[in-house]
């Protein structure tokens, strides 16, 4: 376990940028204008230096760290949660924005329950034409919790302790698949995903068509290191296996298969050289993840909640 010096606020938002000065300036105005006691982190990965000078002249109150080169945002979002002075950590995309000042403050009361290590908040995308598509709604309306197996990169929150505690995203991925593969770490560590219920943020993933060979390499290398690396024993083979074969299916369907062979081969290249690095899940709690991971959404009764592995890292008590 990994001590760590008592928070000096409640909440740091985190914010990784490279090149887009322009949109990040919307998300950073929006992190800035939350209620409560917060920092904003603004993290550049190797922009010219009119961003970050931008973000000095324009936003003195976010605290700026600044590189010369660039490591990728999941390198970024881990150096962010080690300098947050914040006990909960919000992260959104730099093309994302906050639309209500209150979605800090209406998630963090979710921290007070100790079986909680994250929550995903509400957000809808926003295409270039205005079009929406719904990633995470909030939780149903009433007074109950619910959990779901994950979160994504551009909304979530998370216990600042837990996140290095248990090793934060690991940065081996690169690209694709982090969240995932960090929320079955953290269900393994005892802790759960809450759904959240604040204002949806807005992702606004525009461009992303250029990357879409890129993104799909990643995406089909991180699901069998994923299953490597966390899959118990039993499954292990017959999973790799058959995310395999559907990645064949994707190369036969294709008709530019390059990207999902050169992923499959990048992914079994990954296995090899981490033959070592194994720390399969149990199978009763790794089963009890897929079955919350297929719903999408399960109320947090008893019964699951005494399905939650004992925790393996203490969190904080909230102030």
């Amino acid at each position: 376990m990994i001590a760590h010096s008592s928070p000096m606020h409640d909440a740091s938002i985190v914010i990784v940028t490279r090149g887009r000065r322009a949109i990040a300036a919307r998300a950073i105005a929006s992190a800035l204008a939350q209620e409560g006691d917060i920092e904003v982190i603004v993290v550049d990965d190797g922009s010219p230096h009119d961003t970050s000078d931008y973000v000095r002249q324009h936003f003195p109150r976010a605290r700026l760290i600044q590189h010369q080169d660039q490591a990728g945002y999941i390198v970024r979002r881990n150096e962010g949660a080690q300098a947050a002075d914040g006990r909960i950590i919000f992260s959104i995309d730099d093309d994302a924005e906050f639309i209500d000042p209150r979605v800090v403050a209406d998630t963090l009361p979710f921290f007070s329950d100790p079986q909680i290590g994250a929550v995903a908040i509400p957000h809808v995308n926003i295409s270039p034409d205005g079009a929406e598509s719904f990633m995470f709604s909030p939780a149903p309306a009433n007074q109950n919790a619910y959990i779901t197996s994950s979160f994504i990169g551009t909304a979530y929150a998370i216990r600042r302790d837990i996140f290095l505690g248990i090793g934060g995203f690991l940065e081996r991925f690169f690209h694709w698949g982090e969240e995932s593969e960090y929320c079955q770490r953290l269900w393994a560590a005892g802790y759960a995903v809450r759904l959240g219920n604040a204002v949806r943020i807005r992702h606004y993933p525009a461009g992303v068509g250029k990357y879409v060979p890129r993104i799909n390499r990643y995406v089909f290398r991180n699901r069998l290191l994923s299953v490597w690396l966390n899959a118990p024993n039993l499954y292990v083979l017959p999973l790799l296996a058959a995310r395999t074969l559907s990645t064949i299916g994707q190369i036969i369907r294709f008709r530019q298969p390059s990207a999902a062979l050169q992923g499959l081969f990048m992914g079994y290249w990954e296995i090899l050289s981490s033959l070592r690095k194994r720390k399969p899940i149990p199978k009763k709690h790794f089963d009890v993840w897929v079955s919350i991971h297929r719903k999408r959404c399960v109320e947090f009764d008893e019964k699951i909640r005494s399905a939650l592995p004992s925790a393996t890292v203490t969190a904080s008590a909230p102030d």
